[in-house]
């Protein structure tokens, strides 16, 4: 494909990009239960998956774990995963799903906390096993209850997920830069972690202000 040729699929492509995010912001910009769900999945999500991504160089740095030791954890972790994500939306269908959702951010709080006094492998064995248990369960649940207070007869729907997605990337981008501003500013690890409680509290403070009839029933 001929030089101009290429720089002009990718100038439609990001133009196009930016039309699909820019219909999507309009929409939820308007709608300001969307828009503090978004909000409040910014802030749990930076903390979820700055747990995830940096377990592993707390286990090494904090516990000495060798590579075959990490390994069992993230296999554990993986097969609570599952289980948890079961046990998460039968507690959504019980309930509701802020109120699962609202277990699962307090939990991932404790996680934290839990975090800062662990000191023996064992403990971070047990610690993994928590994380397994509200690590599918989030995910599954973030999507589905975005995907049932977004508009159901929209043209374009997809613009929506697109820029859930976005708002999903910036939070790993923000979380894990905060870990290791206050790592490099504290030079601790466990201080980082703590500090990642505030991103579970706000989410949760949010999630509160959303009424449960914000979603629909499917």
């Amino acid at each position: 494909m001929p030089k101009d040729q290429t720089s002009k699929w990718q100038s439609d492509w990001l133009t196009r990009g930016y039309r699909e995010l820019n219909k999507a912001w309009t929409y939820v910009h308007q709608h300001v239960y969307i828009k503090r769900f978004l909000f409040a999945f910014f802030f749990y999500s930076a903390g979820v998956q700055t747990v995830v991504y940096l377990a592993s160089s707390f286990a090494k740095q904090e516990l000495r774990f060798e590579t075959g030791e990490l390994i069992v954890v993230i296999l554990l972790l993986q097969l609570v995963a599952i289980g948890g994500a079961f046990l998460f939306a039968y507690i959504s269908r019980k309930t509701h799903n802020f109120y699962a959702m609202k277990i699962m951010i307090i939990i991932w709080s404790l996680i934290c906390l839990f975090a800062y006094f662990v000191y023996e492998q064992m403990e971070f064995y047990l610690l993994a096993t928590m994380v397994g248990l509200v690590l599918g369960g989030i995910q599954a649940i973030s999507r589905s209850s975005y995907s049932k207070m977004i508009p159901k007869d929209h043209p374009d729907i997809t613009c929506f997920f697109s820029f859930y997605d976005v708002i999903y990337y910036l939070s790993i981008v923000f979380g894990t830069f905060l870990f290791g501003f206050i790592n490099q500013l504290t030079q601790s690890m466990r201080l980082s972690v703590l500090a990642l409680m505030v991103f579970f509290f706000i989410a949760f403070l949010i999630i509160r202000t959303i009424p449960n009839n914000q979603m629909r029933n499917e």
